[in-house]
């Protein structure tokens, strides 16, 4: 049986708002350096290729349903790429795809999505500009979905996916065989 405090706990930390949580994060990140100053010494650049364009990280704070379906499938095909063969390789679990799409798609679920930005220059002979309207080194660490202006050359990188629940608890001491009741966490 799950405490009346563990559940509120739950309840509270699903009902919180984005932004105070991305207000927590008010880190700044360092300006980035760009990619064609530092290939100019590598061996593997020449000289006929192309200048790069600076990059920048975005990161995104989503609810669950303000997800958009691309980048929900963007999540699940990263899953699926990188944990498949873990998950039927284990004598406990197997795979399928509708159980993980549900899995993602949980009401209370967030995602922390990272977007790679890159703005290429509107000439080849010109050098590669900042994205608009934005100083790198003044970019907070995270920003909320309601925040975000999608820009034609973002690229979903990554992700983080997390969720506060309550779940059945076990002890070693009947060998972990019957629950305990239930306990906050978070995955």
């Amino acid at each position: 049986m799950a405490s009346p405090r563990d559940e509120q706990r739950v309840r509270t930390a699903n009902e919180a708002p984005l932004k105070p949580l991305v207000d927590a994060f008010s880190v700044r990140l360092p300006p980035c350096s760009s990619p064609s100053s530092s290939a100019s010494s590598s061996p593997a650049s020449s000289p006929s290729s192309s200048p790069k364009s600076p990059a920048s990280t975005v990161l995104v704070l989503f609810p669950s349903a303000a997800l958009p379906p691309n980048l929900r499938v963007f999540a699940f095909t990263l899953v699926k790429s990188n944990l498949l063969n873990l998950y039927l390789d284990a004598q406990d679990t197997g795979w399928s795809d509708k159980t993980k799409m549900t899995e993602l798609s949980e009401p209370d679920g967030r995602y922390l999505i990272a977007f790679n930005r890159v703005v290429p220059p509107l000439h080849p002979s010109q050098p590669p500009q900042q994205a608009p309207n934005e100083q790198r080194q003044n970019t907070p660490l995270i920003i909320t979905h309601d925040q975000y202006m999608p820009h034609e050359h973002d690229t979903p990188i990554g992700y983080l996916y997390y969720l506060v629940c309550m779940e059945d608890s076990y002890d070693d001491q009947d060998g972990g065989m019957h629950s305990d009741g239930k306990a906050p966490v978070i995955y």
